[in-house]
């Protein structure tokens, strides 16, 4: 083979060689540009969970350098209450609420003749739910600080988160009293104003308190104009006195700032209905059962807008929410009252009376079901059962008229302790705990010496603290 041959064949196995590298080449090339798109995707998708860690880690730095600064304020002027107090709120913002306690504390100690250290320590026990202690420090500082209206509002809020509501009344007005222009004081008077509206038995003979309990909020309202829960307050309010379109106004308005409130929506279903937009009512309950699907007055209220409905259709579903609202709220006798009603409507008798005869097994001293009871048995043929129906039903519609006297009757005459203490007694025997002490209470707020409403009062308050979670 000639010198030229021999080139030529090397030439063809080199190009051979170099042809056969290129798949090769050209496979870990593709795998490069793969690593390194792969690379930027994964960096841009981490770049968020990066930038988190690193804010994270500057608060971190930021807050320890924080409560160091504190610390050494403390340290510097350990009899200066404020260096206390700032301490105090930087480990509350830590988490760290003993601590936090222990620092309000050291506050008081250091600086026992200052009001606002007392304060700031009663309101950190406020803020962390330990109520027994923050009532014990407000009632420290009404004793020493008669005047200060601050003080009274936080007796009036640790009272009524503890259900005293006739004692938060009165902490409530003091607070109002020595509250100069502060607009809190008249918001948290009357919020007090409207739960006791809400739990009265007889609302209507609490006419001018509610409407006291009104003026209040509506001047809290001018200047807590981002307040998140007046107009809620308002709304509720306005409905136990009857003005139904001022009570739909404020509920709109508390509905638009949060969305999200199924008692707002209850409420402004309540509020509609009363004002005569059956069509509103009915929208707004079905945004109370989308906003809180698990609660049983929201079904409560769709079935009672639907049942003013007569189309089978709508008594149909509001059987069916009754049933749910049962289902979610069994010791109540209304959902089966109401469900009763609805079956009634429907011709479904005899399922009316099974849900009838729940609801009397639930309210025994309600007359209206043992009323329906007497007319199912009537239509069924068991003339027996019926009669006894009726008979039972006229006891406790006697009882219900003498109720709804002795409730005028208070009304119309707060002066008078026998009547406070005959409404205690029956209040007890209905099993309405709250409303028997209130009415306990005033008796003896008139006549401290009545034996019988000490202990009256004594049984209820018993009652209320074997039923109270341990």
């Amino acid at each position: 083979m000639t010198d030229r041959s021999r080139e030529r064949a090397s030439g063809r196995d080199l190009r051979s060689k170099q042809a056969g590298k290129l798949p090769l080449l050209a496979g870990v090339g593709l795998i490069l540009i793969l690593f390194s798109a792969g690379v930027r995707i994964w960096w841009a998708r981490s770049a968020p969970e990066r930038a988190a860690k690193i804010a994270a880690a500057a608060r971190a730095q930021q807050a320890a350098l924080v409560l160091q600064e504190a610390q050494d304020a403390v340290n510097a002027s350990p009899t200066d209450w404020r260096a206390h107090a700032r301490l105090a709120s930087v480990l509350m913002m830590r988490r760290e609420p003993d601590r936090a306690i222990a620092e309000w504390q050291a506050g008081t100690r250091v600086a026992p003749g200052e009001k606002a250290a007392w304060q700031a320590l009663a309101d950190g026990y406020l803020a962390l739910r330990r109520l027994a202690a923050a009532e014990e420090t407000y009632r420290t500082i009404t004793r020493k600080w008669p005047h200060d209206g601050s003080a009274w509002e936080g007796m009036a809020a640790v009272q009524r988160h503890t259900g005293r509501f006739q004692e938060a009344l009165k902490s409530a007005r003091q607070a109002v009293l020595f509250g100069g222009d502060r607009p809190e004081p008249h918001y948290i008077l009357g919020a007090v104003i409207q739960e006791i509206g809400v739990r009265s038995p007889f609302a209507a003979g609490e006419t001018a308190l509610l409407e006291e309990g009104r003026k209040h909020l509506l001047i809290a309202a001018k200047k807590l104009p981002e307040h998140p829960d007046l107009e809620f307050r308002l709304g509720r309010i306005c409905l136990l006195v009857r003005r139904y379109d001022e009570a739909r106004s404020a509920l709109e308005a508390a509905v638009r700032r949060d969305p999200t409130r199924t008692v707002a929506w209850v409420a402004l279903s309540e509020a509609r209905m009363r004002a005569g937009n059956l069509d509103g009512s009915i929208a707004a309950a079905r945004k109370a059962c989308e906003t809180g699907p698990l609660e049983a007055e929201a079904q409560m209220s769709l079935g009672r807008a639907l049942l003013l409905r007569s189309d089978r259709g709508s008594l149909e579903e509001a059987a069916s929410a009754f049933q749910e609202a049962s289902r979610r709220n069994p010791v109540s006798a209304e959902p089966q009252q109401r469900l009763g009603t609805a079956l009634l409507r429907l011709d479904r008798v005899r399922e009316a009376g099974a849900a009838f005869e729940l609801a009397a097994q639930l309210d025994p001293n309600d007359p209206y079901p043992a009323q329906q009871l007497a007319q199912i048995y009537q239509r069924i043929g068991d003339t027996e059962r019926a009669a006894q129906a009726a008979k039972l039903a006229g006891v406790l519609s006697l009882n219900q008229r003498v109720l709804a006297q002795l409730q005028r009757a208070g009304s119309t005459h707060p002066e008078n302790p026998l009547i406070h203490r005959a409404l205690g007694d029956r209040y007890q025997e209905l099993g309405w705990l709250p409303q028997a002490e209130t009415e306990y209470q005033a008796a003896l707020a008139i006549t401290p010496m009545d034996a019988k409403s000490s202990a009256g009062l004594a049984a209820v308050r018993r009652k209320i603290a074997e039923k109270r979670p341990q």
